[in-house]
């Protein structure tokens, strides 16, 4: 291989592969390793997790009541995935609540979109690409027709930003 190129196992390539297609079914939380615990990032937008009120900063402690291995992210991940339909218990500890939240949410499938839109200043639009994935090319082309519908016409400027972005 190439210094650019990787091995991936089969479940590697099954993480590689659902982090690209832009849906998945879960809870809907990204998540990831901070201070030495798993913080809620964000919540998806309209996914099980957000409509139950898991809050960006929140530290996963448990999932179905077993703790959660902070030594290994992908086993949490893993473990808030599963079938549409079928139930998941999450545990978490929030800043300013003294006992632990406990949120008892249903598996669905979770659309991630990678493309966020905003009107700056008039006809000024701003563009967020978050990650690459099957659906950005579509969620771009929706997200300029939606910022020329809300400023009633064409843009005089577009900012893209891409910082951040895995590739």
């Amino acid at each position: 291989l190439d210094p650019h190129s990787a091995f991936l196992d089969s479940d590697e390539f099954n993480e590689i592969r659902i982090s690209t297609s832009g849906e998945y079914s879960g809870v809907g939380i990204e998540v990831s390793l901070q201070d030495g615990a798993i913080k809620v990032v964000s919540p998806i937008e309209g996914a099980p997790a957000a409509r139950a009120g898991v809050l960006a900063g929140d530290t996963i402690t448990a999932i179905d009541e077993i703790p959660v291995d902070v030594k290994d992210l992908n086993d949490t991940i893993e473990r808030m995935r599963g079938k549409s339909g079928t139930s998941v218990s999450i545990t978490v500890a929030r800043r300013d609540q003294p006992e632990p939240l406990q949120f008892n949410l249903t598996r669905a499938s979770v659309q991630v979109h990678s493309v966020h839109q905003e009107l700056l200043e008039q006809s000024v639009g701003y563009v967020r690409i978050s990650n690459f994935s099957e659906t950005t090319e579509v969620d771009l082309e929706r997200a300029l027709l939606a910022l020329r519908k809300q400023n009633g016409g064409a843009l005089r400027g577009l900012v893209l930003d891409l910082r951040n972005n895995p590739g």
